[in-house]
């Protein structure tokens, strides 16, 4: 027990001995040493047996055994073998431990990412300098790799950098991924470009329904920029015309895979509200739920035509039973007086109501076809003096003793032929009720009152609208609400249709009529929420 601990004494002072040795020589490498210890022991070998014999023989006899020749070619030999000690350390640290060190240095560095440093030179005519030469060579293949995979990912595929070739499977494996992601960059870019000029608004929310993206149809129908709506949610539309009902099914469609179909009242950035027909449907990863894409089709103007269409349907239905009723009268004086000029010995004054009666059939069926187109919206209104309008229409109507009288000349967004009917409208409803002396009078007229208008102009002496009034009996205050209904008339001789005719025409344009006491007590027509030029 005792010999063996003497043992790794002795081992390990001698290890300690060999490695400071050799710290003070400067041999610190793994390999290097390794080298040392290898050529050491060779050297101490050799030395060993000259010890060896010495002791064994004596070192008197050694002395008298060897010439003076022999014991110096003794020392040179020792010499020798000392300096081709130290020679090996040294060529195996310039040739092998301090290129290998550098590559050494230079793989770590490259593993980190960081490409600035290069193998030393000179690189010498050996393995070691093929080996720096190739690692020179790989960090080159690097550098343009990954400036090709920057190239890439700019999408500059037309940087001449990519005409650069690196070698082997890795370069064939770079030529393919760059080719599929070219392919795949000109699908999405087909994808986006068609979804950008798409007529419908695009919306796509992630699950938590904040918007991260919009295409400009929406931006257009919305009246919301881009910026103004990404990271918030499509609340920001609401308009509040649906319950919250409507909004639990649909999140409960969507959020279990389905899609959603519907329509939908939405509120733009302005406070006016629009339908649209919309459809949600989810995207999926991995099966997962990530995000919703909205498609939404703009439908307010086919609900409006819808509307139109009602309303025409409407005003079919009353005028069929008006037909039906003002024509059913005059049908059956004319059957009345044709019985009695078939008995009448004289049968003018028999044929003379007949005549009346068919006279009054055509002045009603002009008037119902009038009211019937009358019904058309005003698509493109032009800028027209009011004054050579109303003198139109005075000159199509028989006035006889009538005064026109035009206060105020103002230029008017209007189709001048149905506003010139509007007003031969109100010029006869004048002549039948003030008589064929009473005096009509045209002008403009200024803003409302604040209590009467929510919305002011700029200035508020401009005109917003006009008037058309006379000097006759007026219209008493309780029948103002109905002088506009269809049929409706208190002159015996009257089609009721006269006034319809004038509120569809001011229906028509987007303005307001209403009906007021004129200056000289007669009646007064208002047209407000006019555009004038």
């Amino acid at each position: 027990m005792g010999d063996s601990s003497l043992t790794r004494r002795l081992l390990g002072g001698y290890r300690r001995l060999l490695w400071r040795s050799m710290d003070l020589m400067g041999v610190r490498s793994s390999i290097e040493r390794k080298f040392a210890v290898a050529m050491a022991i060779q050297y101490l070998a050799a030395i060993a047996v000259l010890v060896l014999a010495v002791t064994f023989v004596g070192p008197g006899r050694m002395a008298s055994l060897l010439t003076p020749v022999q014991q110096l070619l003794i020392v040179f030999v020792i010499g020798v073998a000392t300096v081709a000690f130290f020679n090996t350390i040294w060529v195996v640290r310039r040739d092998i431990i301090d290129p290998v060190t550098d590559i050494e240095q230079v793989a770590r560095s490259l593993s980190q990412g960081e490409l600035d440093r290069t193998p030393s030179r000179p690189f010498q005519p050996d393995e070691t300098g093929d080996l720096k030469r190739s690692m020179v060579e790989l960090q080159e293949h690097l550098e343009t790799t990954i400036d090709q995979a920057e190239a890439v990912g700019r999408e500059q595929f037309d940087d001449p950098i990519l005409e650069e070739r690196v070698p082997g499977a890795f370069g064939d494996a770079l030529l393919q991924m760059q080719a599929r992601l070219e392919r795949r960059i000109r699908e999405m870019r087909r994808f986006r470009e068609a979804v950008e000029h798409a007529g419908h608004g695009v919306l796509i929310t992630d699950v938590q329904a904040t918007i991260v993206y919009v295409n400009p149809a929406f931006e257009d129908v919305t009246g919301y920029d881009r910026e103004e709506v990404i990271g918030k949610t499509p609340r920001i539309l609401n308009s509040g015309e649906q319950d919250a009902a409507f909004y639990e099914d649909l999140w409960s469609t969507i959020l279990s895979g389905d899609v959603w179909e519907g329509e939908i009242i939405n509120q733009r950035k302005d406070g006016s509200t629009y339908h649209v027909s919309q459809t949600i449907s989810p995207l999926t990863e991995d099966g997962q739920i990530t995000h919703f894409v909205s498609v939404n089709n703009d439908i307010t103007e086919l609900k409006e035509r819808e509307r139109d269409l009602e309303r025409q349907n409407e005003r079919l239905e009353e005028f069929g039973r008006t037909v039906a009723h003002d024509l059913r009268n005059p049908v059956q004086t004319i059957r009345g007086f044709l019985d009695v000029a078939e008995e009448a010995d004289d049968p003018g004054d028999a044929f003379e109501e007949i005549r009346t009666s068919l006279d009054r059939m055509s002045v009603l069926i002009e008037e119902l076809l009038e009211l019937a187109r009358e019904g058309q919206t005003v698509v493109h209104p032009e800028p027209d003096s009011l004054e050579r309008t109303a003198r139109a229409a005075w000159g199509q109507v028989k006035t006889g003793e009538m005064c026109l009288e035009v206060d105020e000349d103002a230029e008017v967004m209007m189709d001048r032929a149905r506003v010139q009917q509007l007003l031969e409208n109100l010029v006869r409803n004048a002549r039948e009720h003030a008589g064929t002396d009473a005096t009509v009078r045209i002008g403009t007229v200024a803003a409302e009152s604040p209590d009467e208008s929510d919305e002011q102009p700029d200035d508020p002496d401009s005109p917003t609208g006009f008037y058309v009034e006379d000097d006759g009996p007026g219209i008493p205050e309780k029948l103002r609400d109905s002088v506009f209904d269809t049929g409706y008339t208190t002159n015996e001789d009257g089609t009721g249709f006269g006034l319809a005719i004038v509120d569809q025409i001011a229906d028509a344009h987007n303005w307001r009529v209403a009906v007021a006491e004129g200056s000289d007590g007669g009646a007064r027509f208002e047209f407000r929420d006019v555009e004038f030029a």
